[in-house]
């Protein structure tokens, strides 16, 4: 939860900027003048950062497989770069 927070400000400013707030906004208020149902509150923020953490510790997992599979697959110049080896 903690990253969330810290990631969430970030995608939010980038997700304002490009108008995917507005759009979304729009949208929902379209679906509900024309239908009955009362539509789900979501919070388009919290989703969005989720889901890119999601993402992103998908592809780090990914990423360990290889190093797991071949340990000269994690000798690139960001880990020496980190790790200053």
């Amino acid at each position: 939860m903690r990253s969330l927070m810290r990631f969430r400000p970030i995608i939010s400013s980038n997700m304002n900027e490009i108008g995917v707030t507005r759009s979304y906004r729009e949208m929902m208020d379209k679906y509900r003048s024309l239908t009955l149902i009362k539509a789900e509150s979501s919070d388009l923020d919290h989703c969005a950062t989720d889901q890119a953490l999601n993402g992103l510790l998908y592809m780090l997992g990914q990423e360990e497989k290889k190093i797991r599979i071949d340990p000269a697959a994690g000798v690139t110049e960001l880990p020496k770069k980190v790790f200053g080896t």
